[in-house]
């Protein structure tokens, strides 16, 4: 059960035989495998003599098919205090590229180095990845969109199940396919936080998680007794070096021109339409503005966004007010040389992201209700920015984030994985390949 399983096709009946023989055989060889309580709790246990049925698929990984991507890190955390996620989050944590002037691999207080989150101090790879939980709610990250709010059940593209699917259990569910990986850092889960939670049957709901891939372990109090994953908790980070962060300041080939630019962020300015915007709500009179590949259409009576192509925004941008939404439409992206902020709900007028998608870029930091009285913000769209990435309150929140840092405050935001997005982004939205991998799922278990 990943990503890919909605991608590309499943067994054929013929390899659905031939894969339950040679599990068959390599059980009567070993005389041992995962039991059918590993469909219960997600948990790896043990038996003598079980029979697994498995899919084999290849899975696309890529930044986009996540729901959260988080690349140096900060403070020695990819992730701080609790967050409500459904959907894949993929950790790196590699630090901040440093000149290595004595070769040592080390950095050193001399050398220069990448301040790529915007803190000041130079940040080594990654300690830790905390997945807690306090008095104001219980930290979660989840295989299922159950508790999505009408608001955005209402905006968003549903969730469906793989084509050919042979189904979890006896059941054709409906998931993000969340998967975690962690490259640097301990996975600190404690209090009621979990990751996953034990399958239960008849509900149409994937409960446990895909995968967990990560290098260096559980911590907390809670620790891996708090994981509720397919393939239990001892796989370690499976890619290598090769998924890497987008960055602004990364050289990028133009594809379609031909063109080297030596930073990606050049890109964006030559092939955008700058307008002077410093805010845009209910109090801005209507206007357009542009050219025919990038331009952009304010109503104020409607509070209506028509956007399309990129448009630059030469410093800060601050999107709604509170109570006051922003209603958009379109295939476009907001670039803006500052910070963004968003202050009020952000949705499109019909589905996200297959009919309206808009993305934001963010060149230093992005904030998301953290202005005195703003909560419960419902907001969709494709989120990136080069440092930090700041949701301040109990937001519900349907797209996917990418950055070097987030903090998602003390309220418990919910973030809910969008799979089509991937498929659909903006023009404009810093991207890597993407690679695939073959694996073969567990979709259900037989003791004999």
């Amino acid at each position: 059960m990943t990503k890919l399983l909605k991608n590309k096709r499943g067994l054929t009946f013929i390899e659905v035989i031939v894969s339950i023989f040679m599990m068959a055989i390599i059980t009567m060889i070993f005389g041992t495998v995962f039991s059918a309580a590993s469909l219960a709790t997600g948990k790896v246990q043990y038996t003598t003599y079980a029979l697994h049925f498995a899919q084999r698929t290849m899975e696309e990984v890529r930044v986009w098919n996540n729901a959260i991507f988080s690349g140096v890190g900060q403070t020695g955390k990819g992730i701080n205090r609790n967050v409500d996620i459904r959907g894949s989050v993929y950790i790196l944590g590699d630090g901040e590229i440093f000149a290595n002037n004595n070769g040592n691999g080390v950095w050193d207080d001399t050398e220069a180095f990448t301040d790529s989150n915007g803190n000041g101090a130079y940040d080594p790879p990654l300690i830790a990845t905390d997945i807690s939980s306090d008095f104001s709610g219980t930290a979660y990250i989840g295989n299922n969109y159950n508790g999505m709010p009408a608001t955005l059940t209402a905006k968003v593209s549903p969730l469906t199940a793989p084509d050919n699917f042979l189904g979890w259990g006896g059941e054709n569910v409906c998931t993000p396919n969340t998967e975690v990986r962690v490259k640097h850092g301990k996975v600190n889960i404690s209090g009621s936080a979990t990751i996953g939670t034990p399958n239960a049957t008849g509900n149409n709901l994937k409960e446990t998680v895909d995968g967990m891939y990560v290098n260096d372990g559980y911590g907390g109090n809670q620790g891996a007794t708090s994981v509720y994953s397919d393939n239990g908790t001892g796989e370690k980070h499976d890619l290598g070096d090769m998924i890497q962060v987008p960055s602004l300041y990364s050289e990028y080939d133009d594809p379609v021109a031909g063109t080297h630019y030596t930073q990606y962020i050049d890109y964006l300015r030559n092939h955008s339409y700058t307008v002077t915007l410093p805010k845009l709500d209910d109090t801005i009179a209507s206007f357009t503005a542009g050219d025919t590949t990038n331009n952009i259409t304010w109503n104020q009576a409607t509070r209506t966004l028509t956007i399309n192509g990129i448009v630059r925004i030469n410093g800060d941008l601050d999107l709604a007010r509170k109570n006051n939404p922003v209603n958009y439409q379109g295939n476009g992206t907001f670039f803006a040389e500052g910070d963004i902020r968003i202050h009020g709900n952000f949705l499109p007028k019909t589905t996200f992201p297959t009919t309206d998608v808009v993305g934001l870029i963010a060149r230093e930091q992005m904030g998301l209700a953290t202005g005195s009285g703003e909560s419960q913000i419902y907001m969709a769209g494709a989120f990136y920015a080069e440092q930090k990435i700041v949701s301040a309150k109990q937001n519900q929140i349907a797209g996917i984030f990418v950055s070097s840092y987030f903090d998602m405050g003390t309220n418990v935001p919910n973030i809910y994985q969008v799979p089509t997005l991937a498929d659909h982004l903006p023009s404009g939205m810093p991207d890597k390949d993407a690679i695939w991998v073959k694996r073969i799922y567990k979709t259900s278990w037989r003791e004999m």
